[in-house]
C-alpha cells in the first residue's frame, strides 16, 4: 500500500513540474483544443500511430490536425539533400479536423509546411543513425533553420526520440551499436540530449524511452513486428500515447481509447510507460511490478507469451491432460450428447472428432472452455487423408497426376469441409515412401520416390493449412508416419523395419523433412521398430533430427495405441514404462491408450520426468491450439450440409484430379478413345460398383454421392445410351462363375469391351497386406472369357496399389489404371474414354511382372555383375516402370542441352529440351529430370529423380522444359549422419532416354 502512495504521489509531483517546465499551459488555451502538429520523417510510420494519436486526443476532447511527412527510413542527411532541392520525395498523409484521412504522393518539406497553420513540427533521425552525434551535428542546423524560417513564430519545433532495436533484430544498423539493445538505447538518449542544445527544440517527444519502460514489463521484448519496426499494436500505441501526453500536456493515464487488439492489462502498461518516459525521457522506469491477470487470452501478445503465461498457471494434472487424445462420436446421436459431454474430461488436450456435424463437438467444447478452471479449448482432429465428404482420388493416385497445384487445390477442399463439420486437425498427409505393393497403406502415400513424396507433403501442406493456421476453413495437417513405416517386412503392417542410417537419411527422412520445411504443424509417429529401437520411441529421430536438427516446434502425435505397444513390441516391461520410453523420446501426445493419463504424473513425481519436458511438451501442443485461434474462436458455426459439402467447385477439382490422375498403360491400334457411333459392353464387378471407388480412408464419403463408371458413361455427351450395354460378369473374388454366360452373350453384341476390374476399398489400406497383389483368379478368368469372343478388349483397373498384370495385360488392347478415384470416379473415366479428356498420368510407383520381384524400384543402386543375378524363370524387369504412362497424342522430344559440361562449386547450371506435341490432341505431359551419379564414395542409385514439370501442349506446338540445377541440392548426396557432402567428378543428366554428361571440376 505505502509503495502505490509513493509512487502516486511522485507521479503528481513530476507531473506538476513538467507542465510548468514546458509551459504547456500556454500553449492549449482553455478555449482551443485545437492541436495541429506536422512530423517530418517517419515519427508516425506508415501506419497506425497517427491514427491513434487522433482517437487519443478525441477521447479527451481535443481536436487534432496530423501531418505525416515521411519517407521509409530517411536520414538527417537525406532530409538536407531534399531541402536543398525542393525535392517533392515525399509521401504526405492528413488527418483533418473531420477526421478524414487524405494521401498524397510526391510532397515536398516545404509545401507540407506551407500546409497548414502548425502548432507544433517534429523532426527524426532514421533509427540507424540516431545514436551517432555526427549525424547530427553535420546536418541538423541546416534542416532546423529551413524549417524554422517558414512557420508561424508560435509553431514549436520538436523532436522524435526513437527507440532502440529488439535484442534478436538483424537489421544491419544494430551492428553500429554491437547488436546490444540498451547500447543502443543510452546512445540514443545521451546524443539527443547533445542535439537539443545544438539547436533549440522546445521539447524530445521520448518515444524511444517509453517503449523501453514497457519492456521491463511483463510484455518483455515482443513490441517489435520485425526487430525494429513497432508492432501496429501495443507497441504503436505507447508511441502515441507518448505523443499525447507532451502535445496536450494531459496526463494520457486513463485514456479511454484504447485500439481493439489492445487488452486492459496492454493499455495500462502502454500508458504508464508512455507517462513515465515523459516524466523521465531519459531514465527508464521500472514496470515489472505491474502484473497481467489474463495473459495468454490477449490474442495481440505474441504466442509464445501466451504460452509461457499459461503454462505458468498450470497444474501438473492439467498439464498432463493436455498431452492426450480420446475419442468422440463414433456411437453418438442427438439423444445422447449429454452423456457422452459427461464422459469426456473437461481438461482433455485432444479428442478424434468422428460426426459430421459440430453440434456434439460444440457441446464438449463448451464443457472445457466454461467449465475447466483456465478455459483451455480441445484440438478436434480426425482422418482426412483423400477428402472429408467430397472424396478425391487416393494419394498414390494424386501422385499419378504430378500436379501438386491440383493436390493442394483437393487438400483445401478437405480442409473448408473439415473445418465445417469441427475438425481442426486432420491425420495427413502420408509420406512414407513405399515400395512394397503387398503393403496395403501404400495407397496412402505417393509412391517409391522420395522426392516426389516431399513435393506432395509440401503440396498437400500448404493446402491443408494455408497462409495462417487462424484462417477460416483451414486445418493444421499432420505428416506421418514417422518413420520408415513404408519398409515394413513382407509388406505387412505393424511389423519390424531393418533400416540402416544411410538409407534412413537418403530415402526416408527427406520427405518429412521437407514437409516440416514447409511448416507442417504436427508429425505422427509410426508403428514400426526401426532395427530395434521402436519409431515412438525413438529418441534419435524424434528429438535428435526433428526437433534440434530440423527445429520443428510443433508436436508429435502417436498413432492409435502406439505408446502401449511398446510393450508388445518388446521395449517396455509395462505401460508406465511404456509412457516413460515414449515421452523421454519426444513423443507429446498420446492417441487413445491412456499411458500418459495415468503414469506421467508418477513419473514426475519420481524424478524420471522433468517438469522443464512436460513444459516443453505441453507448449508444442498449446502453441498450435494459439495458433488455431481456437482461444478466440473455440465453437464451430453449425452450417447446412449445402454450405459445407459437395460443392460444385469442389466436385470440380476432385473431377479434374480424377482424371489427371489416371494411367493409360497399354493402348494398341490406338484403340481408345472410343467412337462416338460404338455400341460399348461394360462388364465386370467395378463396373456399376459405387462403394468401391471411394477407397479405404474414405472419411465421410458417401457411396451415394459416387458416380459409377457406367452411369458416367451414361451421361458422357456423344455416347448414345442405347449403345451402353452392361453385364456384371463376377463378383470381385470367390469361385462363382455363373454371371460369365450373360456376359459373354452381352459382349457379343457390342463393337468393343470394357472390362472393369480391380480391388475392393478394403483390401488396400491398413492392416490390409496382401500376399499376393495380382487380382482374383475369378476377374481373370472373365477376362479370359471374354476375349474369345475376338472383340477389342480395354481393361479398367480400380487398386489400391501396383497390380500383377502378367496374365492380364497379354488379353488386353488397352488398360487403364484408374486407382481408387473418389466421388466423380464415372465423369472422369467417361470422359478419358470419349476423348474429352486426355490422359496424363504417369506411374509413381513401380508395377512388378508379377509378385515375386517384389521389392522392386527404379532408383536400386547398382549390380556387382549386371550380367547375372537374374530370375531364371522370369524377366528381372518390370512390366510398367515408374514414370511410364501414355497419351492420345504424341510428344516429340528435341536435343537434351547444359549450360555448361564443365562446372565448378557455386556455379549455375540449367538444362532445357523442347518437346512438341506432333499428335492431333492436345495434350499435357510431365517430364521428369533424373540425376546419375556413376562414381561416389557413397555408392548412388542408378538415377535419382530431381525435378519434374507439366505443361499442357496444344496439338502442333512446342514448350520448353527447363531446369534450374542447384549443385548441393541435385548432385549432393547425404552420409548416414545427415551431412550433405558434394564430390567432384562425373555426373549425367537425364531425361527419357537421352543422358548428357557434366563434370565438377573444383
Amino acid at each position: 500500500m505505502m509503495k502505490s502512495i509513493k509512487v502516486l504521489l511522485s507521479t503528481v509531483l513530476c507531473f506538476c513540474i513538467l507542465l510548468v517546465e514546458n509551459g504547456y499551459s500556454k500553449n492549449i488555451t482553455e478555449n482551443s483544443k485545437i492541436i495541429k502538429i506536422l512530423s517530418i520523417g517517419n515519427s508516425f510510420s506508415q501506419d497506425a500511430v497517427e491514427q491513434y494519436l487522433h482517437e487519443l486526443g478525441e477521447a479527451e476532447g481535443y481536436e487534432l490536425v496530423i501531418g505525416n511527412l515521411f519517407i521509409g527510413g530517411c536520414s538527417l542527411e537525406r532530409h538536407v539533400d531534399n531541402i536543398r532541392k525542393d525535392a517533392a520525395a515525399y509521401d504526405y498523409r492528413k488527418i483533418g479536423l473531420d477526421g478524414k484521412k487524405v494521401h498524397y504522393c510526391n510532397m515536398s518539406i516545404s509545401r507540407a509546411l506551407a500546409d497548414e497553420k502548425w502548432d507544433y513540427v517534429s523532426l527524426q533521425q532514421a533509427s540507424p543513425f540516431s545514436g551517432m552525434y555526427e549525424t547530427y551535428e553535420t546536418y541538423l542546423p541546416e534542416l532546423y533553420e529551413y524549417v524554422k524560417e517558414r512557420i508561424d513564430k508560435r509553431c514549436k519545433i520538436v523532436f522524435h526520440q526513437t527507440w532502440a532495436y529488439a535484442k534478436d533484430c538483424r537489421n544491419t544498423g544494430f551492428k553500429k551499436y554491437d547488436n546490444n539493445q540498451i547500447t543502443m538505447y543510452k546512445a540514443i538518449v545521451e546524443t539527443v540530449k547533445k542535439a537539443d542544445k545544438l539547436v533549440d527544440f522546445y521539447r524530445i517527444i521520448p518515444s524511444g524511452t517509453a517503449i523501453q519502460n514497457a519492456r521491463t514489463s511483463f510484455i518483455g521484448d515482443h513490441l517489435n513486428r520485425d526487430g525494429y519496426h513497432l508492432d501496429v499494436n501495443v507497441g504503436r500505441y505507447i508511441a502515441a500515447c507518448t505523443w499525447f501526453e507532451v502535445l496536450t500536456g494531459k496526463n494520457v493515464i486513463g485514456n479511454k481509447f484504447v485500439p481493439e487488439n489492445v487488452s486492459d492489462e496492454y493499455r495500462d502498461i502502454a500508458q504508464r510507460a508512455a507517462h513515465e518516459a515523459v516524466c523521465h525521457p531519459d531514465k527508464i522506469t521500472d514496470l515489472s511490478y505491474i502484473k497481467d491477470s489474463s495473459l495468454y487470452k490477449n490474442p495481440s501478445i505474441p504466442v509464445d507469451i501466451r504460452v509461457n503465461d499459461l503454462l505458468s498457471r498450470m497444474t501438473l494434472e492439467e498439464k498432463i491432460y493436455q498431452l492426450n487424445q480420446y475419442t468422440l462420436g463414433r456411437n453418438n446421436n442427438v439423444n445422447n450428447i449429454g452423456e457422452a459431454v459427461k464422459n469426456i474430461p473437461a481438461e482433455i488436450g485432444s479428442l478424434i472428432y468422428f460426426e459430421t456435424t459440430s453440434d456434439l463437438r460444440n457441446s464438449v467444447q463448451k464443457k472445457a472452455v466454461k467449465e475447466s478452471r483456465l478455459g483451455i479449448p480441445i484440438l478436434f482432429g480426425y482422418d482426412v487423408i483423400h477428402g472429408f465428404r467430397t472424396i478425391y482420388p487416393i494419394s498414390l493416385g494424386q501422385a499419378a497426376s504430378w500436379n501438386p497445384e491440383l493436390v493442394e487445390d483437393a487438400c483445401g477442399v478437405a480442409a473448408q469441409e473439415a473445418f465445417t463439420s469441427g475438425v481442426n486437425w486432420t491425420f495427413s498427409p502420408m509420406v512414407d515412401v513405399a515400395r512394397d505393393g503387398r503393403w496395403g497403406r501404400v495407397s496412402e502415400g505417393y509412391g517409391e520416390d522420395p522426392y516426389v513424396n516431399g513435393v506432395f507433403a509440401a503440396a498437400s501442406v500448404r493446402g491443408y493449412q494455408g497462409d495462417t493456421l487462424s484462417a477460416k476453413n483451414k486445418v493444421a495437417a499432420c505428416l506421418k508416419h514417422y518413420v520408415g513405416y513404408g519398409a515394413s517386412e513382407a509388406g505387412r503392417d505393424y511389423v519390424p523395419t531393418e533400416i540402416s542410417k544411410q538409407t534412413l537419411w537418403d530415402t526416408y527422412l527427406p520427405p518429412f523433412e521437407v514437409g516440416i520445411k514447409a511448416g507442417a504443424a504436427t508429425v505422427m509417429s509410426a508403428f514400426n521398430n526401426i532395427s530395434g529401437i521402436p519409431a515412438s520411441a525413438n529418441y534419435y529421430t524424434l528429438t535428435e533430427i526433428l526437433k534440434k536438427r530440423w527445429k520443428h516446434r510443433g508436436f508429435v502425435v502417436s498413432d492409435w495405441d502406439a505408446v502401449k505397444q511398446l510393450i508388445t513390441q518388446g521395449l517396455a516391461a509395462n505401460e508406465k514404462e511404456a509412457a516413460w520410453y515414449a515421452f523421454s523420446a519426444g513423443l507429446e501426445m498420446d492417441m487413445t491408450d491412456n499411458c500418459y493419463q495415468k503414469h506421467l504424473g508418477k513419473l514426475v513425481k519420481e524424478g524420471k520426468v522433468s517438469m522443464e519436458a512436460i513444459d516443453d511438451a505441453v507448449g508444442r501442443i498449446l502453441r498450435l491450439k494459439f495458433e488455431l485461434g481456437l482461444f478466440e474462436n473455440p465453437y464451430t458455426e453449425i452450417l447446412p450440409d449445402d454450405k459445407r459439402f459437395l460443392l460444385p467447385s469442389s466436385l470440380n477439382v476432385a473431377e479434374q484430379l480424377a482424371q489427371e490422375s489416371m494411367v493409360l498403360l497399354k493402348n494398341d491400334k490406338g484403340v481408345l478413345p472410343l467412337k462416338k457411333e460404338q455400341k460399348i459392353a461394360f462388364i465386370g464387378p467395378m463396373a456399376n460398383n459405387r462403394l468401391h471407388l471411394l477407397g479405404s480412408w474414405s472419411a465421410h464419403g458417401d457411396e451415394k454421392d459416387v458416380i459409377s463408371i457406367l452411369d458416367g458413361v451414361k451421361k458422357e455427351k456423344g455416347f448414345l445410351a442405347k449403345n451402353i450395354l452392361f453385364a456384371e460378369g463376377c463378383g470381385f473374388d470367390g469361385n462363382e462363375q455363373r454371371g460369365f454366360a450373360e456376359a459373354i452373350r452381352v459382349a457379343e453384341q457390342a463393337d468393343i469391351i470394357i472390362a472393369c476390374l480391380g480391388e475392393k476399398k478394403t483390401w488396400s489400406g491398413e492392416n490390409a497386406s496382401r500376399s499376393v497383389i495380382a487380382l482374383p483368379r475369378i476377374q481373370e478368368e472373365l477376362l479370359e472369357n471374354l476375349k474369345k469372343t475376338g472383340k477389342p478388349l480395354v481393361v479398367l483397373l480400380s487398386s489400391g496399389r501396383p497390380l500383377d498384370l502378367s496374365r492380364i495385360e497379354p488379353l488386353a488392347d488397352a488398360m487403364l489404371e484408374i486407382w481408387q478415384p473418389g466421388i466423380t470416379a464415372g465423369i472422369a473415366v467417361a470422359g478419358i474414354l470419349s476423348g474429352r479428356y486426355n490422359p496424363s498420368g504417369k506411374l509413381p510407383i513401380t508395377f512388378p511382372y508379377t509378385t515375386g520381384q517384389i521389392p522392386i524400384y527404379y532408383n536400386h543402386r547398382k549390380s556387382g555383375r549386371t550380367h547375372q543375378g537374374k530370375y531364371q524363370n522370369i524377366t528381372s524387369e518390370p512390366l510398367y516402370s515408374f514414370g511410364h504412362g501414355l497419351s492420345y497424342t504424341k510428344f516429340e522430344y528435341g536435343t537434351l542441352k547444359l549450360s555448361s559440361s564443365k562446372i565448378r562449386r557455386g556455379d549455375t547450371l540449367r538444362a532445357e529440351i523442347e518437346v512438341k506435341n506432333v499428335g492431333n490432341y492436345d495434350g499435357k505431359e510431365t517430364l521428369l529430370w533424373f540425376v546419375a551419379d556413376p562414381f561416389s564414395s557413397i555408392t548412388r542409385p542408378v538415377k535419382e529423380l530431381k525435378y519434374f514439370e507439366k505443361k499442357e501442349i496444344p496439338a502442333g506446338e512446342s514448350r520448353i522444359f527447363t531446369f534450374d540445377i542447384n549443385l548441393e541440392r541435385d548432385l549432393g548426396f547425404v552420409n548416414e549422419d545427415g551431412k550433405r557432402l558434394l564430390e567432384n567428378g562425373i555426373f549425367y543428366i537425364m531425361v527419357k532416354d537421352q543422358k548428357v554428361k557434366i563434370e565438377l571440376i573444383d
